[in-house]
């Protein structure tokens, strides 16, 4: 399932704007990251950085249906621009967070 990950360095960034600025009361953001990705895209990204092969195993049965069949992963696919327009500064994608902490993940 593809899904608009988010830094807590974004989330932290937008909570800040928001509880310090004004014409936020009663208001709701989407807080995500700029688009989406799925899993697998995360590690053939993280095994080129690393040069370590990373491989997603997938668990035995299905996704645990609490709420119904689709109810609530569609949350995980919305993406939106509230970072941006909160921050004035676009929010950092997966790949991005993954190159410039590369050093660390290659430890």
């Amino acid at each position: 399932m593809p899904t608009a990950y988010v830094t807590r360095e974004d989330c932290a960034a937008t909570a800040v704007a928001v509880l310090t600025g004004e014409g936020h009361a009663n208001r709701v953001y989407d807080i995500t990251g700029p688009s989406t990705i799925l899993r697998r895209d995360i590690a053939r990204l993280a095994s080129e950085l690393t040069s370590v092969p990373i491989e997603i195993v997938e668990g035995a049965g299905d996704v645990p249906q609490v709420m119904g069949p689709t109810a609530g992963f569609n949350a995980f696919r919305v993406t939106s621009d509230a970072v941006e327009q909160l921050t004035g500064r676009p929010a950092m994608s997966v790949e991005a967070l993954l190159r410039a902490n590369a050093e660390q993940l290659s430890q």
